[in-house]
């Protein structure tokens, strides 16, 4: 069966992780990624790690989809129904907790002042999302400049592969 030949893949015959921007002082400046491209997958989550910092701080990232590796024709892409976050309410931020939209836009702030705690923000989208009519493949996870100190990594993880191993 086709469920089988999950148990049987290993990580990177179904998925991928791709850096959008390594690790950075969030402060130093606003933080584009890089582009990457969505066509060999059905489903990916723009994650972004960040650790404790000031409590007021907060980050606000947004994701674009653009028609070539260097953006080309680029617009937005509003977010997902469904996003992920760690609960935050210990400095620990080892919890995930789902944080659902109805108001899906092209931006998502972390929580207003719990900028003091760890956090990891994930927000699934399915590739059919972004307007692959119009030539949309490509994506580019952004986090804007912190007011404070503070470090921040983010990077793509695309799943369920549209093709049955990489090569």
């Amino acid at each position: 069966s086709a469920m089988l030949g999950y148990f049987n893949q290993q990580l990177f015959e179904g998925a991928d992780l791709a850096l959008a921007f390594a690790p950075v002082n969030l402060a130093s400046a606003a933080n584009a990624g890089q582009w990457l491209n969505t066509r060999g997958y059905h489903r990916f989550a723009v994650c972004l790690l960040r650790g404790a910092g000031t409590a007021a701080d907060v980050s606000t990232i947004t994701v674009l989809q653009g028609t070539t590796s260097s953006g080309g024709t680029i617009k937005t892409l509003a977010t997902g129904r469904r996003r992920y976050k760690t609960d935050m309410t210990s400095a620990a931020g080892d919890t995930w907790v789902i944080d659902d939209t109805t108001s899906p836009a092209n931006t998502y702030a972390t929580p207003a002042a719990k900028g003091d705690k760890k956090l990891m923000i994930a927000m699934d989208y399915e590739s059919q999302a972004l307007d692959d009519a119009n030539g949309f493949q490509w994506i580019q996870p952004s986090v804007d400049h912190a007011a404070n100190a503070v470090i921040g990594v983010c990077f793509v993880l695309f799943y369920a592969t549209r093709h049955t191993q990489l090569t």
